[in-house]
């Protein structure tokens, strides 16, 4: 998990969002990993940390992924079976289906919204005078206390750094090096933009109206009157926010 602990950090990898880069800079460990599994780690010490992570724009990011997929031989051949779209000229692969099919595989986190490791359930207990008391599940998003993003990543990088006191070296943050790219963005023809987009369209609002709240660029800070603070069951927090990057809940619907 990446936890730093030299910082009480948390550090919420979602894929294709300069994850490694990140991992690197702080040399902790890599892997994508829920809140919950966090939470259940640290125990009662989760709330002593904060908690970061990355947002990008889905259709950039699924496009990195199908790269990273097309250009790894090993990766290939295990996903083709399965996938076999992934030999095919990108508009005619992604007017199959396989973005959707890709979005809700287990076996590929790659493509899970990124959302999908802030998702989160706490047991609430209900009375009712006819029967017994007994506990209900509610689903809550977890709102990370900083939330960069990937298309201002390094200034937004170095606010956070300054927030949290943390030196920023350029020289460690490599994540400008980008591997060659079979398909640009150019590519991909209007209905294959709009396949993406309809597929990923939680990560839209939730990025834009949810997880911006806590947005370290004060520009694209929002306010939602849905995001919770002190919610019973998690550790973060006992009682109203004291400072702008307070970790919040958002109570969800599961479909």
């Amino acid at each position: 998990m990446s936890i730093i602990h030299e910082h009480k950090l948390i550090f919420i990898h979602t894929a294709k969002t300069a994850g490694t880069s990140i991992s690197d800079y702080f040399n902790s460990e890599r892997g994508h990993h829920s809140i919950t599994q966090y939470s259940d780690k640290l125990g009662t010490n989760f709330r002593d940390y904060k908690s970061f992570m990355v947002v990008r724009d889905p259709v950039e990011r699924f496009l990195s992924a199908w790269n990273m997929v097309v250009a790894d031989p090993v990766v290939t051949s295990d996903m083709s079976e399965q996938y076999p779209e992934f030999s095919l000229e990108i508009n005619e692969a992604l007017s199959s289906g396989v973005v959707s099919r890709l979005r809700s595989d287990p076996s590929f986190g790659w493509f899970w919204a990124q959302t999908e490791l802030l998702m989160t359930c706490i047991k609430q207990p209900r009375s009712n005078y006819s029967v017994a008391p007994r506990t209900d599940l509610q689903y809550y998003l977890y709102i990370p206390s900083y939330v960069l993003f990937f298309d201002n990543l390094v200034n937004d990088f170095k606010k956070f750094c300054s927030l949290e006191s943390i030196k920023f070296d350029g020289t460690k943050f490599l994540h400008l090096q980008k591997s060659p790219q079979r398909w640009k963005i150019s590519d991909l023809d209007t209905s294959s933009m709009d396949t993406i987009r309809s597929c990923y369209q939680d990560d839209y609002a939730l990025i834009n109206r949810v997880l911006s709240v806590n947005a370290v660029d004060p520009t694209r800070s929002v306010f939602n009157s849905s995001v919770e603070r002190g919610i019973p069951g998690m550790h973060y927090s006992d009682g109203p926010p004291h400072h702008n990057h307070e970790a919040g809940l958002m109570k969800v619907v599961r479909k």
